[in-house]
Formats: structure tokens, C-alpha cells, sequence
């Protein structure tokens, strides 16, 4: 059956789910099978990721024509475009990347820990904590510039939070599971790898430094 007519015979309140869900995937590159409600502590389901589950291979029919390759993941019910070489390739600035590597740490060690849910919750300023201590970086970055990364990456539902500015430092955040997908382990080996070589750098010209002012 080709897309035309599977996409044909759906009802019309399916046709509008699909049209919702391709713009979500195409905002947003993932969708979650939850809406966080994080203020009144609830989950609701996602209709998206229902349809999307259910009407995989049409989806996947409609993106290809665009040559995009959905795919989804099982284990957390998390349907998501494909990285390719020249589509989906989202530059982040440096901090946008530390943080994105640091979640993906924190991720790591906090989901072993988890019961029920896939998610793992955190306040913003253990983030930044964790991160002067990991990356070396001498002083917090500015408020606003933390604000923007943090925005940027809850744009791809990385990351939810309670009603409140990313620039509060007691503000509550959930890391998704789909922060594996955005860090791979070999692409955290190799961030963990360039971070390493920048403090020993950045050390080495201290120690010049202090060479050059005792002579």
C-alpha cells in the first residue's frame, strides 16, 4: 500500500494527529511517549507518540521522501529523526556541549537508580556545580548565556522543568533518556577527551606563566 492511500484512509482526527506529529518532530527531533506537568507533579500521555507508534511505517514513508530516516527506540518509547551526515546537524556552542556532555554523565549515574521512571530529576545549579568541577572552568557562566543553553536544549526535548526561569538556580529539571541519543558513549569519550586536553593546556600555560614571573 503506498502513502497516498494509507495516508488517504486514515479519519480525519488521525490526519491531524499526523500533520501534529510530523511538526513536532521536525521542531523538536524526538518525541516522548509523556507531557510533563511538572508544576503539579503529573505525566500525561502523549497523543503524538501514540499515533507515531501506531503509524510508524507511514511516517517513515512521508520522511523519506525528504530523505530523513526515522527511528525509534523500544526500550524508552522514544520515536526520533535519524542523524545523517547533511540533514538534522545541530551546531551547539561550547557551553550548550558541556552541558549536554554533563547531563549525559549525570544520566548515567543517576538512571542505575531509578524504579519506575526513565527520567532523571536535578536542580540546575548541581548542574553548573558538577560542571565547573568536571570541565575546570574558573568561574560560573553568566545567567543569561546558561539560560540560552538550557532553553536550546529543552527546544529537543532533552530536558523538562517547572514553570520558572532556567535562570534560577534552584530550578528543577528532568533529563530524558533521550539525552543517550544526543551524546552517544563514543561521542562522550571523545568530548570527555577534548575537555581533558583543553584543562591540561590550560594548566600547562599557568605553569609558563608562573615560570616567566619568577625569573
Amino acid at each position: 500500500m503506498g502513502f497516498e492511500t494509507e495516508f488517504d484512509e486514515l479519519q480525519a482526527e488521525d490526519k491531524e494527529l499526523f500533520k501534529k506529529t510530523v511538526n513536532s518532530l521536525l521542531h523538536h527531533t524526538f518525541i516522548l511517549p509523556n507531557r510533563y506537568d511538572l508544576d503539579n507533579l503529573q505525566t500525561k500521555g502523549n497523543p503524538e507518540h501514540s499515533f507515531a507508534f501506531r503509524n510508524f511505517s507511514l511516517l517513515s514513508d512521508y520522511f523519506s521522501y525528504m530523505g530523513i530516516d526515522l527511528d525509534k527506540s523500544e526500550e524508552f518509547s522514544i520515536i526520533f529523526i535519524k542523524e545523517s551526515a547533511t540533514i538534522n546537524r545541530i551546531r551547539f556552542n561550547m557551553l550548550t556541549t558541556q552541558l549536554l556532555l554533563m547531563m549525559r554523565c549525570i544520566y548515567d549515574e543517576e538512571s542505575s537508580k531509578l524504579s519506575f521512571s526513565k527520567d532523571v530529576k536535578i536542580r540546575v545549579a548541581e548542574i553548573v556545580q558538577r560542571l565547573m568541577l568536571v570541565v575546570g572552568m574558573k568561574k560560573k557562566p553568566s545567567l543569561v548565556a546558561l539560560s540560552d543553553s538550557l532553553k536550546k536544549i529543552a527546544q529537543f526535548r532533552i530536558i523538562s522543568k517547572r514553570e520558572g526561569s532556567f535562570t534560577d538556580p534552584s530550578l528543577e529539571i528532568l533529563i530524558h533518556p533521550t539525552i543517550l541519543f544526543i551524546v552517544s558513549q563514543e561521542r562522550l569519550d571523545t568530548l570527555s577527551n577534548l575537555i581533558q586536553e583543553k584543562k591540561e593546556d590550560e594548566v600547562k600555560l599557568e605553569s609558563e606563566d608562573t615560570d616567566e614571573e619568577t625569573e
